[in-house]
């Protein structure tokens, strides 16, 4: 009898979940939901775009991909502080967002912390694995480190992703005919 009535606490349960918070994914309906200011984003339009998130992060506080976004304008507009505070709240709440560790490493290699943007970026090509950004920045921070061959290695599986910047990077570490 109590085997039937715990059976039936958690029917309920279960259909309660379903009905408050549905079966999609989370992210995916964040996607939709955000898609204008993604837009705005990705046509480049930071500014509008980051007046745009910052009204999504205040409406949708547990959205990672609010915080993210925010993140990568306030990284596009130069304000390297904000976008890591945001990004370290997107990453927080979703531990899975690829572009949020390459933003966050990008940003930390601009502030020249070389050995925290390492860390980001190694996350960002484990989750990332193929694409060719991630690996780019993570051998301009090994060349910046002094790891040329890891360096070499990073911009050469760059290259192999389409990335005609990293083969730019390849070159210029020949320096009077020798490679390093």
């Amino acid at each position: 009898m109590e085997t039937l009535v715990l059976l039936f606490l958690v029917i309920i349960f279960i259909v309660l979940k379903l009905l408050i918070f549905g079966t999609g994914d989370k992210l995916a309906r964040d996607k939709k939901k955000f898609a204008p200011g993604i837009k705005l984003c990705t046509g480049r339009e930071y500014v509008r775009a980051l007046a745009w998130f910052s009204d999504a992060v205040a409406a949708n506080p547990e959205s990672a991909l609010a915080w993210a976004m925010r993140g990568r304008c306030h990284l596009a507009c130069g304000n390297l502080y904000a976008s890591l505070g945001d990004l370290s709240r997107a990453l927080s709440l979703e531990s899975n967002l690829p572009d949020a560790y390459l933003d966050k490493g990008k940003a930390l290699y601009k502030l020249e912390d070389y050995d925290a943007a390492l860390l980001e970026l190694d996350k960002a090509v484990w989750y990332f694995r193929e694409n060719a950004e991630a690996f780019r920045f993570r051998g301009k921070v090994h060349l910046a480190l002094g790891q040329n061959a890891r360096a070499r290695q990073d911009f050469t599986d760059a290259v192999m992703r389409g990335d005609e910047d990293a083969a730019y990077l390849m070159r210029k570490m020949i320096v009077n005919g020798k490679q390093y």
